[in-house]
């Protein structure tokens, strides 16, 4: 029989704060040292965002989202990078490199999504979802008001 994530979870919190640090900074091939989103950052706020990270791909040139879509995710860039581009010209106007981040504003603002997010390279992201996302700024004020 699988174990379900909350059992997974719940030995997780059972194990020493510096222990669970360790092995939340170790996910995902240790992104959290390199990603801007963890820079000085407390550390009770990485070891509740890593485990909450879902690894995902995008295939060159597709979109991550187009402007006015619902906003139900931020996107975390672990390798390629991404372009906030016009629609009907598909002229990029910002590009988001490895390590950095994109998607909050819009779920932080409550609206829906204002840009066409498109991959360049065969980029590899993780993937927080909105709710995580909020109830993570809900806990950690001094973190939301930085992000």
């Amino acid at each position: 029989m699988g174990s379900v994530w909350s059992d997974k979870y719940s030995l997780f919190a059972e194990l020493p704060k510096q222990l669970r640090y360790e092995i939340a900074t170790s996910m995902h091939n240790g992104v959290a040292n390199d990603l801007i989103f963890f820079m000085n950052k407390d550390p009770s706020f990485v070891i509740d965002v890593m485990p909450l990270l879902k690894p995902c791909l995008n295939s060159n040139q597709s979109f991550l989202y187009r402007e006015g879509e619902h906003a139900d995710e931020v996107y975390f860039i672990v390798k390629g990078k991404i372009d906030l581009t016009l629609l009907n010209s598909g002229i990029s106007y910002k590009t988001y490199l490895t390590n950095s981040y994109l998607g909050e504003i819009e779920i932080l603002c409550k609206c829906n999504r204002l840009d066409n997010a498109q991959g360049t390279d065969d980029a590899e992201f993780l993937v927080l979802a909105k709710h995580d996302f909020i109830t993570i700024m809900n806990e950690f004020h001094a973190e939301a008001v930085e992000i």
